[in-house]
């Protein structure tokens, strides 16, 4: 990487988030009246009619939630609306459940029927667990989340996701991360949540987003488990050629005070110290995103974790066939 010069910091861009979440102010919620989850294929896989369902001692919920604005074309568009999903049980006393949020990878959606399932396997334990769409990491086959951002193929939104310009603001990055921080607003809110127990995890983007929105959340966090998403990708990441100024597909072009503008604010492993929680990195020793290089120093930043564990799937890429890993026989 190249030296991170370290500057006077403004007032982070994240903190009225942390705000709300700590003063329980929610999004405005729309809710929705059939919605139709689809397969990886496209294929229509799900009706869940009115956008609620009850199930085997489980509730899905689905509606839409306003986020921050998204900058496209020399604006900010306050037009973002959210696909959410939230599965908890049927029968529970109030503030009873652990609650867990859950970040999609890139290209990703919620409105997938996996993503559906995943949410209901963790309300069949117990839990109050929510998922929506991620704007900047979301495919474009999202379906009823709304706005300018889904205007944009996934395959160039490279240019959106690296940038400080006008502000850090206009980085969908920030963008995604906001939402997801709203999100974590609603968990926190739901009647069934307990607020002292609740947990973030993601994989790949997603994994990135749960090691930064922890390091953002700090002790409202208690436990993160992070599937093959790190920070530091200065250091050596598939995302390093568009950080560093030197580099030929740079965003940041001979502009190093922009590039380190970003790394300060959204690199996941410059907010590892923030982390408070018990916290378990996935990572695959030959993954083609999340290199060694990268993913170690973002473990050992975590100097404020409640605990923390680091696993290497070894001569893997993105995946891991060790047991209990993400490699599996269809259908199990």
């Amino acid at each position: 990487g190249f030296c991170l010069i370290q500057t006077a910091t403004a007032a982070d861009p994240f903190q009225p988030l942390l705000d709300d979440i700590d003063h329980n102010v929610t999004p405005q919620t729309t809710s929705l009246g059939d919605v139709i989850l689809y397969l990886d294929d496209g294929r229509v896989n799900r009706k869940i009619h009115g956008g609620r369902e009850v199930q085997g001692g489980t509730v899905v919920e689905c509606l839409t939630f306003h986020s921050v604005p998204v900058y496209l074309d020399g604006a900010f568009h306050d037009d973002t609306e959210i696909f959410t999903m939230i599965a908890y049980p049927e029968k529970a006393d109030p503030e009873s459940c652990p609650g867990l949020l859950m970040l999609h990878g890139g290209g990703g959606t919620v409105q997938k029927s996996g993503f559906y399932y995943k949410l209901r396997a963790w309300a069949e334990a117990g839990y109050v667990a929510i998922g929506c769409d991620l704007p900047g990491i979301a495919g474009e086959n999202v379906k009823d989340s709304k706005g300018t951002w889904t205007t944009v193929p996934y395959s160039q939104l490279t240019a959106h996701r690296f940038t400080t310009t006008p502000s850090i603001k206009a980085c969908w990055l920030y963008t995604a991360e906001a939402t997801a921080l709203k999100a974590f607003a609603l968990l926190k809110a739901h009647p069934l949540t307990d607020p002292n127990r609740l947990g973030v995890t993601g994989i790949s983007w997603g994994g990135y987003s749960s090691t930064f929105v922890s390091g953002l959340l700090g002790e409202r966090v208690k436990a993160s488990f992070s599937v093959w998403g790190s920070g530091y990708y200065d250091e050596d990441s598939n995302f390093q050629k568009y950080i560093l100024p030197t580099s030929g597909q740079s965003m940041f072009k001979n502009d190093p005070a922009s590039a380190n503008e970003w790394l300060n604010i959204m690199d996941a492993g410059r907010r590892a110290s923030g982390i408070r929680s018990h916290f378990f990195l996935a990572a695959a020793s030959n993954d083609n995103w999340f290199r060694p290089p990268a993913v170690n120093p973002t473990y050992l930043s975590m100097v404020n974790t409640a605990s923390r564990n680091l696993q290497y799937a070894p001569n893997d890429n993105h995946k891991a066939k060790t047991p209990g890993g993400t490699t599996y026989v269809k259908g199990s």
